[in-house]
């Protein structure tokens, strides 16, 4: 797992090559745009490749029930975007 990686012009919360994953933490306040949260993770994709994924986590299902975020993670199914 790498923190905070810098791929382009932007930095994911976590990288995890080895599952061609990125886990973003999002925050109310960062991600309110749609739209240029479609063009970031087209941008993103670009540059490490199509077959990466992305796991979308509201900063508050952490503090509520970490232990369900962690479960679902683990059995995701690749293919699809995903987020809580």
């Amino acid at each position: 797992v790498i923190p905070q990686q810098k791929i382009g012009n932007y930095h994911v919360d976590f990288a995890l090559p080895n599952e061609k994953l990125i886990i973003e933490v999002d925050g109310s306040i960062y991600h309110t745009n749609t739209q240029k949260e479609l063009e970031r993770e087209a941008a993103i994709n670009y540059k490490v490749g199509f077959d990466w994924h992305f796991f979308h986590i509201p900063a508050e299902s952490i503090s509520k029930d970490v232990r369900r975020v962690v479960k679902l993670l683990k059995k995701r199914d690749t293919g699809d975007k995903y987020s809580i």
